[in-house]
């Protein structure tokens, strides 16, 4: 209500002059009624007065409350309820009735609503007004595709030490780089610190410098500086830079047999700090094994135990040299042991372990014996499964049996050195070492060669013991010692014992080879063009460059976002949803509910709007399980499975590369040598590097080598009677490097020096090596200077002659002039090799000079009759065994029907499987259970085949399917596709004939290609449900072996409907 002070009808008698007031009383109460009535409310007075509170929602509403007693009441109040109204309908007409939000509150802040109008707060002030929910936005135009719109971005920074404040060691300081401009004191480069980080770096406290606003290069380990405030006190922050910081490896060659984890050295001199680790190699599996030495004392089938990271590989023993030339193939052993009859009375008729004996029983027969036969040195391996994730190291042994392996049986002796002056017949005492206990083991000279070289020994036996003794330890072999009258100067060794002593090699499936390096600590310091030191590891040939940095460090750049790629979650621009002028407002409301509220109040022109229903997780909807999905008019879709398939009527049958023994040598070349042992008196002067010698016409050119002897009183330490390196010649004088350096101070060195040309010619009549290789050489001459040993080819002069560096020319004499040449060909002798130049041959080398030789497949370079030669990776220097085996394999089965000029399809199922391919071949019938044939690299072990012959014809395909069930039953019909190009497969619908297993059938390949619906008989009928007429329309007569025909392969097969 108004106050009464505030009524103008309180007012009117003072108002009105003394003569109206006293003279006419009826009209001053006529106007004072007047001006009551309209000041009731609702009356013209009253809104007059009152508007100002009548437009402040707060005090209208405190009015109304002040004349109704409840808040009810107020709800009821028509003239107020009318009067808000007015306001809502007049303000904001467009928001909804039934907002939740108070309309009262919504018209207070009308005007700011409004000036915000098509701004994002605008939008969620409705969605809040009418949901009481928040809403967040979409807008598709920052996903549209634009050509170059990657945000690329390279970080750069600078590793920091020995932190100064003020020219005072103060690492901590390091922080106030932040946020600060530094210099470069020498390069007066700079750049702004956005921020500091610290780590430690092999124990090494770094400290990184992000930068921005770079100009100009900073440079290896100079001083950075910048200052910086603190506690009102200026201070001088300094830095030096840490350079030559390797940042990546680069791979150019993986090699092969590298281990996962190792540290590969760097070879750097200025360096230090750095790691590089392997940290990636292939894996794979085992191909073949081989035998580098047979130990002694196994038997073929002897299983192999493979160790390494892998699992799954197995193999066995394939053959032995059961010969008994090296140690007898068969031994009685006796597996009694007396020492469990300790408590045994003499008379007793039972004993534990032993024979029925008694009193009167000689302990011979009272033994019990096993024969242990047919055993040797181990000659070849098979791989029966070659498992899978193997990398290096892999080791293999042979598991020989563990008694007589237990028994300590020396089993193999070799000549070293054959000597001089023995005799057959001389013993040779085996001997312990210390801490040894064996006993019971002789040998004997049984031939020597004209001179008395041994040629020849063999195992003795002494009364009472078992050839070759017992007791004796494998892993502390005993030595050998020749007894003679006569003969000095031999050598031989225990190299194996019964069971033990073996060495095996692997060919594996390009294992080890490096596939990643990485840089765990960059180090610092590396200049001068560091390398890793792969050589020193795995096989050698990897190689991989390193990267490193000087000044500032650039991390490698990245996009920070997907704008711009293809395989982003970019789209094509459209007129529609992908556009610059639409925009998505996400809320759990549908669009409908709130579409009309934001285009009449705030919605944007020229802008598209779209809603999007967004969904809400909490724990009611995650448990919630009462929800049913119906799905109509769906149809099934059923991938292809992917199945290896077999022709079903092959033969089995054993397949073994042919094996012949014989001898490699290295080869010799008699030739000769010459060398001039003139030479040139003269005067020279030496400073720093350089020698300078007089020497008029001396005809040596840049590149040429010349030995010089120095004399006379000037003569200093530096200057050595050596080869020296020409770097300029000119008609007067001659001008050599000399590496150790002379005086720096201008003062030369004068003196004499004699000019030799040190070229040794050597001539041979075949073999002439190339420039740069190494090759060994023996002289026969007096000249103690040129040893026997390796020499590099220092120049070609025709097609028999070649030179060598002489290593000391005052000792040089060419008078016997016999030099022997010998190279790292390897001749192997074996008959009936088949070789032809550029074929593989597998060849165990077998004895000799084991150091230089390898077992394994080596490139044939020329072949001449019963010989071929090889290359070896050293220079050998004594013969050995050569087993070759050959290209020229066998098959056995027992009465096989092959017939010459008929064919074959083979397909190995153990053994060598990566050298030999599986497929077609020609074979030579030898015999009823016997056929040979050529494979073009020779296996290295026997295995198991599976054989498909011309003369038959095969109707049945069976197919296993790579998964652990397929659903087929008999008489499904299947779509077939074989991945092999086998000329004889046709892909297409087939019947599934008999069902073996969950994921295995067969079908019958006198099956069609289509499905037609035609009556009559072409084959086997292909049945569909309810299409009782459908029928094969193309039939097969079978398979047979043909060019291209392929047994064993990869189909697709999926159901046909």
């Amino acid at each position: 209500m108004t106050a009464s002070n505030s009524k103008t009808s309180l007012l009117i008698s003072g108002q009105l002059p003394a003569f109206v007031r006293e003279e006419h009383d009826t009209f001053v109460k006529f106007l004072e009624y007047y001006y009551k009535s309209q000041e009731e409310e609702d009356q013209s007075l009253y809104l007059a007065k009152n508007m100002l509170r009548n437009l402040d929602i707060d005090q209208l509403y405190q009015h109304v409350l002040d004349v109704h007693t409840h808040d009810n009441d107020v709800r009821d109040d028509y003239s107020y309820i009318t009067f808000l109204q007015k306001m809502y309908d007049t303000f904001i007409k467009y928001i909804p009735d039934n907002v939740l939000a108070d309309r009262t509150n919504i018209l207070k802040h009308a005007k700011e609503f409004y000036l915000a109008s098509g701004s994002e707060g605008s939008i969620k002030f409705i969605i809040q007004a009418l949901f009481n929910k928040d809403a967040s936005f979409y807008y598709p135009k920052s996903d549209i595709l634009r050509a170059s719109d990657g945000k690329w971005f390279i970080e750069r920074s600078l590793r920091v030490r020995n932190v100064k404040v003020n020219n005072t060691s103060n690492s901590f300081a390091a922080v106030n780089f932040g946020n600060t401009f530094i210099k470069g004191a020498v390069s007066n480069a700079t750049a702004i610190v956005e921020k500091v980080d610290s780590y430690y770096d092999k124990g090494q406290l770094i400290y990184e410098l992000k930068l921005s606003n770079i100009y100009r290069e900073f440079l290896n380990d100079e001083i950075i500086f910048t200052y910086y405030t603190e506690e009102g006190v200026d201070k001088y922050l300094t830095a030096n830079l840490f350079s030559g910081i390797i940042t990546s490896a680069q791979i150019v060659s993986g090699g092969q047999g590298y281990t996962e984890g190792t540290t590969v050295p760097i070879n750097s001199n200025t360096g230090t700090g750095g790691q590089v680790i392997i940290s990636k190699v292939s894996k794979g599996t085992i191909q073949a094994a081989g035998i580098v030495k047979g130990g002694a004392g196994f038997k073929v089938d002897d299983p192999l135990l493979i160790f390494g990271s892998g699992s799954g590989a197995s193999g066995s023993v394939a053959d032995v040299d059961d010969s008994g030339f090296y140690h007898p193939n068969s031994y009685n052993v006796v597996w009694s042991t007396i020492n469990l009859e300790a408590n045994t009375q003499i008379g007793n008729t039972l004993y534990s372990n032993l024979n029925s004996s008694n009193a009167n029983t000689t302990i011979a027969n009272a033994m019990s014996y096993f024969t242990f036969a047919n055993c040797g040195p181990a000659y070849s391996l098979t791989v029966t499964s070659g498992g899978n994730n193997y990398i290096p190291p892999i080791t293999i042994a042979i598991s020989a049996n563990s008694i007589i392996s237990k028994m300590g049986i020396v089993g193999k002796l070799q000549i070293i050195k054959g000597g001089l002056g023995y005799v057959a017949g001389d013993i040779i005492e085996i001997l312990n070492p210390l801490g040894s206990a064996g006993s019971g083991a002789i040998a004997n000279v049984t031939n020597v060669a004209a001179n008395g070289m041994i040629t020849e020994v063999k195992l003795g036996q002494v009364p009472g013991q078992i050839i070759g003794g017992s007791g004796y330890d494998w892993l502390n072999l005993p030595s050998a010692n020749v007894v003679s009258a006569t003969g000095n100067g031999a050598n031989i060794v225990v190299t194996a014992i019964i069971g033990h002593n073996e060495e095996v090699i692997q060919s594996v499936s390009n294992i080890g080879t490096i596939q990643a390096l990485t840089v765990v600590s960059g180090g610092y310091g590396y200049t001068d063009g560091p390398t890793l030191a792969l050589d020193k590891l795995g096989d050698g040939n990897a190689n991989a460059i390193l990267s490193y940095v000087t000044g500032a460090y650039s991390y490698p750049g990245r996009y920070i976002t997907d704008d711009g790629h293809i395989s982003g979650f970019n789209f094509l621009e459209d007129r529609d949803y992908y556009q610059e002028f639409s925009y998505v407002v996400r809320v759990n409301e549908t669009v409908n509910k709130y579409r009309d509220s934001l285009k009449n109040l705030t919605h944007p022109a020229g802008t598209k709007l779209f809603g999007e229903y967004d969904m809400i997780f909490d724990n009611e909807t995650l448990t919630n399980t009462n929800v049913e999905i119906i799905f109509s008019n769906t149809e099934s879709i059923i991938l292809p499975y992917k199945t290896t398939y077999q022709v079903e009527g092959y033969t089995s049958g054993v397949f073994a590369p042919n094996v012949v023994t014989g001898v490699a040598n290295a080869e010799f070349v008699v030739g000769s040598f010459s060398v001039n042992t003139s030479n040139h008196l003269s005067v020279y002067s030496a400073a720093n590097n350089e020698i300078v010698i007089n020497y008029f016409n001396s005809g040596y050119r840049a590149g040429d080598y010349v030995f010089l002897q120095f004399s006379g009183k000037n003569t200093w330490a530096n200057l050595a009677n050596t080869n020296y390196v020409v770097t300029a010649a000119n008609l007067n004088y001659v001008t050599v490097y000399n590496s150790l350096k002379e005086r720096s101070d201008g003062v030369a060195n004068i003196g004499n020096v004699h000019i030799y040309n040190p070229d040794v010619m050597i001539t041979v009549p075949y073999s002439r090596p190339s420039t740069n290789d190494n090759v060994y050489l023996q002289f026969h001459t007096l000249d103690y200077s040129l040893a026997n040993g390796f020499y590099q080819v220092l120049d070609v002069k025709n097609a028999n002659t070649f030179n060598v560096l002489h290593p000391n020319m005052t000792t040089a004499n060419d008078a016997a002039n016999v030099a022997n040449l010998i190279t790292k060909k390897i001749i192997v002798t074996a008959n009936g090799h088949g070789f032809s130049a550029g074929d593989e041959a597998y060849v165990l080398l077998l004895g000799g000079d084991t150091a230089n030789t390898s077992n394994g497949y080596y490139a044939v370079t020329e072949t001449n009759g019963n010989t071929y030669n090889i290359v070896g990776a050293n220079v050998i220097f004594s013969g050995s065994t050569a087993v070759t085996y050959q290209k020229k394999s066998k098959i056995i089965i027992t009465n096989h029907p092959l017939a010459n000029s008929n064919s074959v399809y083979i397909s190995l199922t153990s053994g060598d499987r990566s050298n030999t391919l599986n497929g077609i071949y020609h074979p030579v019938k030898t015999g009823a259970d016997e056929f040979t044939f050529n494979v073009a690299k020779p296996a290295t072990g026997n295995s198991n085949v599976r054989v498909w012959y011309q003369s038959n014809n095969y109707s049945n395909i069976v197919f296993t399917t790579w998964q652990t069930s397929n659903g087929y039953s008999a008489n499904d019909n299947v779509y077939i596709e074989f991945y092999s190009s086998a000329a004889d497969l046709a892909n297409g619908i087939y019947m599934i004939k008999d069902v073996y297993s969950s994921n295995t059938y067969n079908i019958n390949y006198d099956g069609n290609t289509y499905i037609t619906n035609a009556y009559g008989t072409y084959g086997s009928q292909v049945y569909i449900p309810g299409h009782p007429n459908t029928i094969n329309a193309i039939a097969h007569s079978g398979l047979g072996i043909v060019s291209g025909s392929v047994m064993e392969g990869v189909a697709l097969v999926s159901p046909y409907k």
